[in-house]
């Protein structure tokens, strides 16, 4: 049995992939990829607050590596600190060093860029293989 919560992230999922496929098209109107550009952005404006979104990230750092959780500090900035794209950057604290404060600053545009930029540094720059088995 599929609910409607699922069936409505599918809907939502194909149309998004329909949207892009669209838009990369040579074929493509601008007057249709102007449109899906307006659609997309409608969909970003209904996004969870950013201390929502900053929390479930947190939540998958707790979830992923409980023992270092103090060494992270996990934030959302606008599209405009990424020259107004989505994106994730990784940093030094500023207050790295210090006893009590965090080494590592992440941040991103939403909570999903907080955790691709989570996911890049333990992969790229620790080494670690992160699934689903948490292995």
């Amino acid at each position: 049995m599929v609910t409607m919560a699922t069936s409505s992230s599918f809907f939502l999922f194909l149309l998004l992939l329909s949207c892009f496929v669209i838009s990369h098209s040579s074929s493509a109107s601008p007057a249709l990829v102007a449109k899906l550009h307006s659609f997309v952005e409608t969909l970003h404006q209904e996004l969870a607050p950013s201390t929502v979104q900053e929390s479930a990230a947190k939540g998958v750092l707790r979830r992923l590596i409980p023992s270092h959780v103090s060494s992270f500090d996990l934030r959302i900035v606008s599209k405009d600190d990424c020259g107004g794209k989505s994106c994730f950057q990784i940093k030094n604290h500023p207050l790295a060093g210090k006893a009590g404060n965090p080494e590592i600053s992440i941040t991103g545009t939403t909570g999903v860029e907080v955790c691709a930029g989570l996911h890049w540094y333990l992969k790229y720059w620790c080494g670690a293989h992160v699934s689903w088995e948490k292995t």
